[in-house]
């Protein structure tokens, strides 16, 4: 039976946030938020955060150089919040930015998972320094 996975096995962190809100932030608003929340833990965006329209609420996303933000507003009263990370990053920081930027009155789920695995195929997109205890 394989070893569990090692730290450095790690494809890196994956916060998740659902929470009611007090108000649907405008467009401007949110395409501010997003690039402040991820500068603001270290990570970088790239291009503007792409936002759209449903009949349920706005939805939007930002690309960044380690991963992706996203949101989806439901019924003006809830949202739900994704940051993922290649990398590590202070999650309770991440998690207080996203509350105050989102006007977050109730949070109603938090998770943080620390994403990845171990199998031969993943092993040969790890780089050299990065196998450590990951057997292909």
């Amino acid at each position: 039976m394989p070893d569990e996975p090692t730290v450095s096995d790690s494809l890196g962190r994956h916060l998740i946030l659902d929470g009611l809100v007090s108000e649907v932030l405008s467009d401007d608003a949110l395409a501010l938020a997003l690039p402040r929340i991820v500068r603001s833990v270290g990570m970088t965006p790239i291009g503007n955060p792409v936002l759209t329209a449903h009949p349920w609420g706005p939805s939007g996303w930002q690309m960044l150089s380690e991963s992706h933000i996203c949101y989806d507003y439901f019924y003006r009263e809830a949202v739900c919040v994704d940051l993922f990370s290649c990398r590590e990053f202070d999650v309770e920081k991440a998690r207080e930015l996203i509350v105050r930027e989102f006007r977050i009155t109730r949070v109603t789920k938090l998770l943080s998972l620390e994403r990845g695995f171990a199998t031969p195929r993943l092993t040969a997109w790890i780089t050299p320094s990065q196998r450590k205890g990951v057997e292909p």
